[in-house]
C-alpha cells in the first residue's frame, strides 16, 4: 500500500509505503522538483516509548547560525 502526499514548493512528490496487513511503514520516497530523489528504508522501529517533550524541541542555542522557518 502506498500513500502519496502533496507538498510545498520544494517537493514534487512524497510516497509512504506501508505493509498491507499492519500498516507499518517500510519505505519512504521523496522526489524534489529539481529531479533529485531521497529514499529511506525502514528496517525497524519501536512503539510505545515514553519520550520527554524536550526530545522534539529544536534548541536554537545549540545551532545559532541555523535559519528556523516555522510554517505553522
Amino acid at each position: 500500500t502506498r500513500l502519496v502526499v502533496g507538498s510545498a514548493d520544494v517537493y514534487k512528490r512524497q510516497v509512504l509505503y506501508v505493509t498491507k496487513d499492519t500498516y507499518e511503514p517500510v519505505f519512504i520516497a521523496v522526489e524534489q522538483r529539481d529531479g533529485s530523489r531521497s529514499e529511506i528504508t525502514i528496517t525497524r522501529y519501536q512503539t510505545g516509548l515514553k519520550l520527554a517533550d524536550s526530545v522534539f524541541v529544536f534548541d536554537k542555542k545549540q545551532y545559532p547560525t541555523a535559519e528556523v522557518i516555522d510554517l505553522r
